[in-house]
């Protein structure tokens, strides 16, 4: 079981990072794999990764949490930020993540960002911050 949700996570996650890549420039592909670290949003766990690009974030659910499995995204255009999000997970919980989400700031995210880089520089496993 463990296996199957892994591979459903990572499918979520490289879904994610294909969605942010087609927001991208087509000759800068973007990827998101600095991190994770660990936060709680919508009351359930969320692994936080950082992007190519140094400012755009994806959040995946952890396998604890009741909306696994789910991805958000905040992706950058050259003007805006757009929070995106993907998945089958309970709709309650994603629901709840995403109304706190959606409040968050561009310096809240360009937080997140560097709290994801500052743990995969650490080289750390994903933890809870």
């Amino acid at each position: 079981m463990k296996i199957t949700s892994l591979i459903i996570v990572l499918s979520l996650a490289f879904s994610a990072t294909s969605c942010a890549a087609a927001a991208a420039a087509p000759d800068n592909p973007l990827s998101c794999n600095v991190g994770p670290v660990t936060k709680s949003y919508g009351g359930g766990q969320w692994l936080v990764y950082g992007c190519s690009d140094g400012k755009s974030v994806v959040l995946v659910t952890s396998q604890e949490n009741p909306g696994f499995p789910f991805v958000f995204s905040f992706l950058y255009t050259s003007s805006s930020m757009t929070l995106h999000g993907e998945g089958t997970g309970n709709k309650q919980a994603t629901d709840a993540a995403f109304n706190e989400l959606q409040a968050l700031s561009q310096a809240d995210v360009a937080a997140l960002f560097q709290q994801a880089k500052a743990h995969a520089a650490a080289g750390a496993g994903p933890h809870a911050i």
